[in-house]
């Protein structure tokens, strides 16, 4: 057996035993038919309400028929609706006693009275109550928002002076800094300078040393080359001599031509030689100038460099200092907008308080306008239905008197009337004595415990 399948007949074995019987037909239980007589067709349906209605109507028929005629059963029916009448009234004047009895408590327990204070006019002190309650709550309202305004001023100008210290300490900071770097700079360039200035002395005076080591040096060339020139003045003069010797015939030919190439050889060894001495020595002159200009051309194209830096170092710090007032005008600027927007929401939001105010003002004079044209109409109307009420009376009066007149009664009961006419007169200026005298349980200023 399948797993399913033995679920299945489990499930089914365990509900068996709550259906004993077959379902109900899927029919409308409202029907007053069986499920053989349901109508098939719209047709049907139609004939088999109107076969209902019949059988209704006939009912009724049958249950007119049965009742007593109306005529023969007219005064108790008269007395039945008469004591009805009076029962509804008495429930009615109950209930309403109970729902002024419970307004009274629910007014005593709002206005916090002691129990079993009589107030006259419950709903009238709630209203008059609550109302100074929101006053007093709007009041302290007003004046918290006053307070909170006044702190948050308080702390605003705190917070800005806070503010302000803290920039100029760090504005303090920053000159300090920038003066500490730039006397390290300063002194930084001074040393460079010092350096190079050191650097071109010692240059100057290894130029000088290297110099004064030439001297005997040059000195000996220069001897040399003296020597040199000596040796060849000599030649010369030998020379001359020869030729001297030669034009006077002292001296033979040969003798004459082997002496002058002696001569002229030795001449042409010793030219070379202090030809020689005489270019090493514009040599040797030459490369300590050149060298004495390179080393200068070095110091000052190192000095140049630094001035260059120093004009660049000055640039960018101007550029720097430039951007920096620029960022400043910036926040300045924002600052300013900020307080301005600010202050332009605060006057926004005041404007709207105050229009506010002034509807509900407004709205407050109409309510009370209307309330006071009600009372007004209200009262109009009592006075008229009283006068009604007395022209009613004394109209009676008039037609019992006109009536005693006619009828001429004796003087005795004519007293008697007097004296309870009287008597009802007296009564009636009592009652409305008594209704003008203030409650029991009322304080000195009426259903309040404070003056309102």
């Amino acid at each position: 057996m399948q797993w399913s399948e033995r679920n299945y007949n489990r499930n089914r074995n365990r509900n068996r035993s709550t259906r004993t019987h077959p379902p109900p037909p899927l029919t409308n239980s409202n029907n007053n038919y069986n499920n053989d007589e349901a109508p098939k067709t719209l047709v049907e349906s139609e004939q088999m309400w109107m076969r209902m209605r019949m059988r209704m109507q006939d009912q009724i028929q049958i249950q007119i028929q049965k009742q007593p005629p109306a005529e023969a059963n007219g005064e108790n029916i008269k007395e039945d609706q008469k004591a009805f009448e009076k029962r509804r009234l008495r429930r009615e004047k109950k209930a309403q006693n109970r729902e002024n009895q419970r307004k009274r408590k629910e007014a005593v327990r709002r206005l916090g009275l002691p129990r079993g204070t009589y107030v006259p006019c419950p709903e009238e002190a709630v209203r008059i109550y609550e109302q100074a309650q929101r006053e007093e709550e709007y009041a302290r309202r007003v004046e918290e928002t006053r307070r909170a305004e006044e702190q948050e001023d308080k702390w605003l100008k705190e917070e800005q002076q806070r503010l302000q210290k803290e920039q100029q300490t760090r504005e303090d900071e920053q000159q300090r800094l920038k003066e500490e770097q730039r006397k390290r700079e300063c002194e930084q360039k001074t040393q460079e300078y010092k350096k190079l200035e050191l650097e071109y002395n010692t240059m100057y005076e290894e130029h000088v040393r290297m110099e004064e080591e030439k001297i005997p040096e040059r000195e000996a060339h220069v001897q040399r080359v003296l020597r040199q020139q000596e040796r060849l003045d000599r030649l010369h003069e030998k020379h001359m001599e020869l030729r001297d010797m030669k034009r006077q015939g002292r001296i033979g030919h040969e003798q004459w031509a082997k002496q002058l190439q002696g001569i002229q050889h030795q001449y042409v060894l010793e030219a070379h030689q202090w030809t020689e001495q005489q270019e090493w020595l514009e040599r040797d002159e030459w490369t300590l100038y050149q060298n004495h200009r390179e080393r200068e051309q070095l110091y000052h194209r190192k000095k140049n460099n630094l001035e260059e830096l120093e004009q660049q170092q000055k640039l960018e710090q101007e550029k720097k200092l430039a951007n920096k007032k620029k960022v400043e005008a910036r926040k300045i600027k924002e600052k300013e907008l900020k307080e301005q927007k600010k202050l332009q929401r605060r006057l926004a939001h005041e404007r709207r308080v105050e229009e506010q105010r002034i509807l509900k003002q407004k709205k407050k004079k109409k309510k009370k306008k209307k309330k006071k044209k009600k009372k007004k109409k209200k009262k109009k109307k009592k006075k008229k239905k009283l006068n009604d009420q007395k022209q009613l009376e004394h109209q009676k009066k008039l037609e019992e008197q006109q009536i005693l007149k006619q009828e001429k009664l004796p003087q005795q009961q004519r007293k008697e009337q007097n004296l309870r006419w009287d008597r009802e007169q007296k009564q009636a200026q009592l009652m409305v004595s008594n209704q003008r005298k203030p409650l029991p349980g009322w304080g000195p200023y009426g259903i309040y415990r404070y003056p309102p």
